[in-house]
């Protein structure tokens, strides 16, 4: 399991996603991700690389007792979330700011 706990401390926190979301989630971790806008943004595009759980004790005792309880489904999807993750490559995702780019500087 990958741990992306932000705290949500100031605004960059709250709007940037962590490299090691990223890194979890090429690997095919089930990522246990703290509910800032931009990690509950990535977990809502990536169905199955894992969940989002409050930035305080309750929200991550109920996040891990979740992850617990469905420990035999997220071993069976391990293989898949890893195919998945190959998708997060920089080669790949390269492309998409190469194209961004592109639409503003025409």
């Amino acid at each position: 399991m990958g741990l992306a706990l932000e705290p949500g401390k100031d605004l960059n926190n709250e709007l940037a996603i962590s490299n090691k979301i990223i890194a979890y989630a090429q690997a095919g971790l089930y990522i246990l991700a703290t509910d800032t806008p931009a990690q509950q943004q990535f977990m809502h595009e990536h169905p199955g690389f894992g969940t989002v759980c409050g930035q305080d004790n309750e929200g991550m005792v109920k996040g891990v007792t979740a992850i617990i309880e469905a420990t035999d489904e997220i071993n069976t999807d391990k293989l898949t979330r890893f195919e998945k993750g190959k998708d997060l490559a920089w080669e790949k995702e390269s492309g998409k700011l190469v194209e961004m780019w592109r639409q503003v500087l025409v």
